[in-house]
């Protein structure tokens, strides 16, 4: 009997425990390799976690008991044909048993994209450009991207025998998931949009104005039930929010007191901040410039609270104050 490429045969539950699991360390000490032509890329199973670099999970993590409970299952399962079966073919050919284990798919392919991304060349998608109020459609193009589910799935293959070998990595075509046709197909759209004019953000008594020029590089196609519509790519107008945060954002203030020589002599107020939602203001964009007649939107913009409130401060005990500082 056999654990992948490791034979347990004649040995003890512990014996094998130790054997499998230092063929294990020493498959995972090796990390997991992939290659290119000649670039080869060795992926470390134990990766910090990109949220936060102190954290670290394992992208493998095999299952000794259930590999072993297999095992030892054999010729002892069953009725007793079935056992004798069992029996009889381990000992004229040997039963070998795959290995036990799981993997994170997502965050070992991000890793291996993170490595291998410049051999790609991926599918382009169809854009829109307005230019003095005329359309014009920059046209699509097909890539081609490493097909990271076969190298996953070969990955799992050699994994099985516990006696892993490069992966070769292989390209599949990229298609575009926005076509210079679905564009075409919702021009009398933007043509309409178009008429309206500048899109104006407004935060109090500050108003940012953006251009059909510029708001034109935000809308995407989306196709729902096989039909396509006009959206925003967040992804684009949030660089263009960016200015805008600059000037509305305020950060809170905590109130506080410095004590001298046993008194107070300086107290500082809690102020409430404000900060603005990107995520809120591009769906009201979304919701009121594409579904009204609206050019002219309010951002949304958060309160920020501060940690530590006047009232806080006030429970100390303050019975003397020499001075307010102010900001």
């Amino acid at each position: 009997v056999s654990i992948g490429v490791v034979n347990v045969s004649g040995k003890t539950v512990e014996e094998a425990r130790i054997l499998l699991d230092q063929t294990v360390d020493t498959l995972m000490r090796a990390g997991l390799p992939f290659a290119y032509q000649s670039k080869r890329v060795t992926i470390n199973p134990i990766l910090s976690a990109r949220e936060d670099p102190d954290l670290t999970y394992e992208l493998v993590r095999w299952e000794a008991d259930a590999m072993l409970t297999d095992a030892l299952r054999i010729g002892h399962d069953g009725s007793w044909w079935q056992r004798w079966y069992a029996q009889t073919k381990t000992f004229l050919i040997g039963t070998r048993i795959p290995g036990a284990f799981t993997i994170k798919e997502d965050p070992l392919i991000r890793a291996l994209q993170d490595n291998v991304a410049q051999f790609e060349d991926p599918a382009k998608n169809a854009e829109l450009v307005i230019t003095n109020g005329a359309i014009t459609i920059t046209p699509e193009r097909i890539g081609k991207i490493f097909d990271y589910q076969k190298a996953i799935a070969d990955l799992r293959r050699s994994l099985n025998d516990l006696a892993v070998q490069p992966i070769a990595l292989t390209f599949i075509t990229d298609y575009p998931a926005v076509t210079s046709d679905a564009i075409d197909a919702l021009r009398p759209t933007i043509t309409t949009l178009i008429t309206r004019g500048p899109l104006q953000l407004i935060s109090g008594k500050r108003w940012w104005r953006i251009h059909p020029e510029k708001w034109g590089t935000w809308l995407t196609v989306v196709f729902k039930d096989g039909k396509p519509s006009l959206t925003l790519d967040a992804a684009k107008v949030t660089p263009a929010l960016t200015p805008i945060a600059e000037k509305v954002n305020t950060p809170s203030r905590d109130a506080k007191f410095v004590v001298k020589d046993g008194r107070v002599v300086e107290f500082q107020t809690a102020q409430k901040g404000q900060r603005l939602s990107v995520e809120k203001t591009i769906e009201k964009i979304r919701a009121e410039f594409f579904k009204g007649n609206t050019t002219s939107i309010a951002v949304v913009i958060d309160a920020e609270n501060p940690l530590v409130l006047d009232q806080d401060v006030n429970t100390l005990g303050i019975v003397e104050l020499i001075g307010v500082g102010t900001s």
